[in-house]
């Protein structure tokens, strides 16, 4: 079984995270910088649940950018059911169908939404039984069931934070080649997939915000040391050999309409605490790291 990536960085003991603490400890500053470019909010959150407004807006994106996009196919297992598979197929195609129409018509936003749910149970390795997801299917219901676990605020914020993206983002970016994107050097160590690669570029979609200011009631989009770890450790998995050749990498702040870019040297730079660092060497450190807990994992599963 391969570990997944963020749950590493989330793991304070995991190899992963105490290497990338240890060799890019400088992340403060720059997180202080990605939070004042980003200006003001333009996108506000509402009641429908973050998380799945987040992982909606990454699904919307990449129907938006890649004709033959595909949001999930994973195989098999006690955690991804055949039923999933075939709601997931054909959602897919009922989106690509019906995306030129979605100027007046809900029901692709909702198609996402669905997707969106599915794909929670991939990343978090299990299925809420009394999720409105489940119980429609459960009571094998239909599409027409499934379409309406789509919160109405739901539709509100992928429509707002399209329209940011078709403003601030689409019309900025070289043609996208894949998304999500695997990494084909690390693939049998961790699972791993970055938003969207184009050109020599990958940016990781954030639709995150702070919470409100005490006083003011601002919201910021700032940054965790553990997202920039995250752009980073994408960007080290990737083999100029046989990869996408990754030179640069950033963030989206949906909410907010800015990106945040830098070059793969300037990042390990500035986050190594103003020190050059080769790049090479450093994609060859955290290699090890992954193979450290991947063997750690190997080693729990037998004992």
């Amino acid at each position: 079984m391969r570990p997944i990536f963020t749950r590493l960085l989330e793991d304070k003991q995991s190899n992963v995270s105490r290497h990338m603490r240890a060799m890019y400890p400088a992340t403060l500053e720059l997180r202080r910088l990605v939070r004042a470019a980003a200006g003001d909010i333009i996108v506000h959150p509402g009641d429908a649940n973050a998380g799945t407004v987040g992982t909606a807006f990454d699904i919307l994106s990449g129907f938006l950018l890649i004709d033959d996009y595909v949001p999930l196919n994973p195989p098999t297992s006690h955690v991804w059911r055949p039923v999933y598979g075939l709601i997931a197929q054909r959602l897919t195609e009922y989106a690509h169908e019906d995306k030129a129409g979605r100027a007046t018509d809900d029901d692709f936003y909702r198609y996402i939404w669905v997707l969106a749910e599915l794909a929670s149970i991939v990343r978090g390795g299990h299925a809420n039984p009394d999720s409105a997801l489940e119980k429609a299917v459960r009571d094998a219901a239909g599409i027409d069931a499934l379409l309406g676990i789509t919160p109405d605020d739901g539709i509100r914020q992928l429509r707002e934070l399209e329209a940011v993206a078709a403003e601030h983002l689409y019309p900025h970016l070289e043609p996208a080649r894949k998304a999500p994107v695997a990494f084909p050097a690390v693939r049998d160590l961790v699972q791993a997939e970055a938003d969207i690669i184009a050109g020599d570029m990958l940016l990781d979609f954030k639709s995150g915000t702070s919470a409100p200011h005490q006083t003011t009631g601002a919201r910021a989009f700032f940054p965790t040391s553990a997202d920039i770890y995250q752009i980073l450790g994408y960007a080290l998995m990737d083999d100029p050999d046989d990869g996408y050749g990754i030179n640069a990498v950033g963030f989206y702040a949906a909410r907010f309409g800015h990106s945040s870019v830098w070059e793969l040297p300037q990042l390990l730079g500035i986050t190594a605490g103003g020190h050059a660092v080769n790049v090479d060497a450093a994609r060859a450190w955290f290699r090890s790291a992954l193979e450290a807990d991947y063997n750690a994992v190997l080693s729990n599963i037998m004992n």
